[in-house]
This record gives structure tokens, sequence and C-alpha cells, in this order.
């Protein structure tokens, strides 16, 4: 990520009355417009079609990356978007530095359970100045971060800010546009050495220090935009090679990179060096991934629940004050049937690690139908700590309660079909269920496998094998999670005192 990209949270005094009274402010003199499609919501005080363009232009963005590398499909948090059309709206949403609004026009923040990029619209006039390519900066380390890609650092940023550069045309996407700044250093030093470059980490002098960080920011990126823009298409296969390597063992090392690379690693300094003396960055284009997204974009007014809600989410998440929590009170009391103010709730509650009231917010927004898995997640978990259900086997939910929580959990995986907690949540509820459904267990077993971590989802289906009386394949599975370097100490524990009720004589549940 960029330094500063992401904003740390600071604490900032302003008065409840100040919050509410901001919101109304600008629902009073700026007109407000509302969007959502299958990845972003959308708040805006831009034009129509500012607004329309620049929700086109982020489900491009997000689909042409993903179709660059053919990169898997994976669950991703919620995003919310706030676009502002004036550095006055802007400024008391900015993150601050010793009291004072810092000079940005956008910025991105991520959680957990949201993200939120926030862009001042006005600001974006310059190709050479534009916003969004801190937005879009940011929004490639969310699209790989959730596809548990373990880049080194050089390429984590050096894609970033290779297609921060994204334009959308007509008919067509582009990318890999210079930067003049990076042109001029890589121009005016001396490049570092390819495998000191490789190695450089989050930690490292060359990424925090600021006069080290631009040549490695530089370098980073034109390395990149050689690999993926330059002549050599082979290049660019390579490193989608290289990126699947990632996504499937974790290695994305400087070792991995060279044994793909072969002879040719030693000839690649050589070569990036030729490519920068030359002075031709080539542009990429690519035809549309997403046909007729215009038509499926419906922007509406926005009401002024969802402009207070969203604007105090966005202020708390930046500068993460006191009294947000009483303001989110406020609006819980005014819109009883709203969950977005227990969400914020849960999330301010979060942060103060108070993790009991975390988890009642969440599942009093799950049973006011949030739409976020996150929140539907998190709900469930809540009122499976207020039942007391915990590792004994025997242990079962009461029937409304089971209900209750699959209602949820089968909304979560509607929503997030690839969201892993889901999974695993859903699959520990019929573990606990008076009866099974079978259905239900056949999905959780298709999706077992793709997990993450799967042990706990396969520990909870040897529960039910053993609940079935199928008392071998029961076995099997907890002996294979002991087995698995992957488990977790306390799934190996758990899958090991499940053996011990198997070997019992009675091989059988005993019902509580």
């Amino acid at each position: 990520m960029r330094p500063h990209a992401i904003f740390p949270a600071r604490l900032f005094s302003w008065t409840l009355g100040v919050v509410l009274t901001a919101a109304t402010v600008f629902g009073a003199r700026d007109e407000w417009r509302y969007t959502r499609t299958e990845n972003f919501e959308v708040l805006s005080a831009a034009s129509e079609k500012r607004t329309r363009s620049l929700v086109m232009e982020l489900e491009q963005f997000r689909a042409s990356f993903i179709a660059t590398f053919g990169l898997r499909p994976a669950h991703e948090p919620r995003v919310t978007v706030v676009l502002f059309d004036s550095d006055r709206g802007f400024t008391p949403y900015k993150p601050t530095y010793q009291g004072k609004p810092k000079d940005v026009a956008g910025f991105f923040v991520a959680g957990a359970d949201e993200v939120v990029i926030a862009l001042n619209v006005s600001a974006s006039l310059g190709e050479d100045d534009d916003p969004a390519e801190t937005i879009f900066h940011e929004y490639v380390h969310l699209l790989l971060h959730s596809r548990g890609l373990h880049l080194p650092t050089w390429l984590n940023e050096g894609l970033a800010e290779l297609f921060s550069t994204f334009r959308l045309n007509k008919e067509t996407v582009e990318y890999g546009r210079p930067k003049q700044l990076y042109v001029d250093i890589l121009n005016q030093s001396a490049m570092m050495p390819l495998p000191r470059l490789m190695a450089v980490t989050e930690s490292s002098p060359d990424y925090n220090e600021e006069m080290r960080a631009g040549m490695f920011y530089a370098q980073a990126w034109a390395l990149a935009h050689f690999l993926v823009c330059g002549e050599d298409r082979t290049n660019a296969t390579r490193l989608g090679r290289f990126l699947e390597s990632a996504g499937l063992t974790g290695s994305g090392s400087v070792e991995t990179f060279r044994e793909i690379w072969g002879k040719d690693f030693d000839k690649l300094d050589q070569k990036l060096r030729t490519y920068l003396q030359g002075g031709r960055y080539f542009q990429r284009q690519g035809p549309l991934v997403l046909k007729d997204l215009a038509a499926k974009i419906s922007v509406r007014a926005a009401t002024a629940f969802e402009r207070d809600v969203t604007l105090l989410n966005l202020r708390w998440r930046v500068h993460q004050t006191g009294d947000a929590m009483l303001a989110a009170l406020q609006l819980a009391e005014i819109n009883p049937a709203a969950p977005r103010p227990h969400e914020l709730l849960a999330a301010i509650a979060m942060t103060g690690r108070d993790f009991p009231r975390a988890l009642e917010r969440w599942r009093m927004a799950a049973e006011l139908g949030s739409e976020n898995p996150f929140a539907l997640v998190q709900g469930a978990r809540g009122k499976l700590y207020d039942l007391g259900i915990d590792e004994d086997f025997d242990r079962r939910l009461p029937e409304n309660e089971a209900l209750q929580l699959r209602l949820w959990l089968d909304r979560a995986m509607t929503l997030g079909p690839l969201y892993d907690d889901a999974v695993e949540t859903l699959a520990f509820v019929e573990s606990r269920s008076p009866e099974f459904r079978v259905e239900a267990i056949n999905r959780i077993q298709k999706r077992a496998n793709a997990l993450k971590d799967p042990n706990p989802t396969f520990l909870a289906l040897a529960v039910i094998r053993w609940r079935a009386k199928d008392i071998a394949n029961a076995g099997a599975i907890a002996q294979a999670i002991i087995d698995s370097s992957l488990a977790k100490p306390h799934t190996k524990a758990a899958a090991r005192q499940l053996q011990l009720r198997i070997t019992e004589p009675a091989q059988a549940p005993r019902a509580k």
C-alpha cells in the first residue's frame, strides 16, 4: 500500500450535535444520490452522470484486473464508496494530522467487515494528479489479499502502481500510462540490483525511509510495467504462473520467481535497464470485460437515513471519535428496523475490544435483515455464544434457535457464496442441530476442500457422520484432521476428543 493511503485511527474531539448537524447541513445543501451494484454501494454528491461514470469505472477496473491475471473467484468484503463534489463537503471527513485536515483528494480505509472509499471528484482534473489512482492502487491490494495471494512487496506495490493508471474509454480499457515522477527518479538515480529489490519487505528501510522509498516504488512499478506491458508477452504469461503459485501454495518467494524465469532471470536486470533506457513505455488496451453495464446501473435520490448513516460510518472509520457511538445509537432509535446502525455499533465495539457487545450488535443487525455476510456470520456466532454452544459434541441447539441460525447463514452463503466463515459456521450449526439437512450438508461438503483452513468444517462433518452412526468415516475424518499440518491446535484437540467419544462402548451421542 502507499504510505498513508490507509490512514491510522486518530482521536479527534467533536460533539454529537456537530455530527448530526453536519450530515443534515450537507443533506440540505447538496443533493445526495445512491446506487448499488454487485460489488459497490455508493453514496454520491456528484451529478448523476459523474456518479454513473465513476461506478462504471470501478466495476470495469475490478473485472479487468481479475481477467488480466485470471484470478480465481473469492469473497470480498462489502465496499462502500462516498463521492463528494467539493472540497467543502469533503473536508470534515478527511484524515487529520495534528488536529488539521490532511490535503488529500481521496482515501481508502480497510476493515474486516467493510471497506470504505472516499473521493472528492472535483479534484480529478489532471492525469498526473488523479485521486482515483490512490483508490485503484489500494483496490488492487484488496483483490490480491482477498484471494490469499502472498506476493513479495515489490510485486504487490508494482502491480498496484501499474494498474492505478487505469482508464475507461468508450469501448476499451487501458492501463500502463508512464508515471512521470517514477520515470524521472529512474533517469536520475542508480537502480538497486534485482535481488535487493525482490528482498524488500514492509519492514525494510527501502520501503519505509522516505529518501529510499521513492526508488523502491519507482523500480517496483518499472519492473511490473516491463513484465505486464513490455513487448515480450512471455513475461506476462510467466507472471501469471507466479501469481497462481502464490495463490495455490502461498509461495511468493524470490526462489519461486527464479524458478519460473529460469536462465532468463540473470538477464532480466539488463533487459529491464534496456527497456527503461529506450523510453518506450507501452500502454495496454483491452476490450470491456463487462458488457451493457450502463443499463444495469440505476441511480436514485438517497434517503435521509442512507445519507446520515453512510456519512457517520465514513467519519467514524477515519476519525474514530468516542461520540460516534452516541450518534449511531440515536440513528438506531430513530430507525428501529434498520440494521446499518447496529453494524456500525458492532464495528465500534470491536475497535474497543468489547467483543461480547460487538457480537450482540451483530446479532441485532442479523435479526433486522442485514445484507452484509460478515454481519450475518458474526450475528450467528453471537447467538451461539449466548446459547453457550461449545465443543461438547452432545449439545444440541433448540429447534427454534437452529432455524434462526440457518436462516442467517443460508443468507450469508447466498450473498457471499465464497465466504469461508459462512461455510464453517453453518457446518458447526448443522452438526449441533436436532435434525440434519441433507441439502445443506452436501453444499458444505462441495465447498469444504476449497476453504483456506478446511479442518473446522471437516470436524463438523465428522460429528455429523458420528451422529449418523457412520463410525468408520467419522474416525477417518478425525484422524485426517489430527494429521493435517494446517489444523490449529484447538481443532486437533477437538478431533482427538471426538475420537475418544467414537471409541466409547456405546459409540453413539448422549443426547442433551
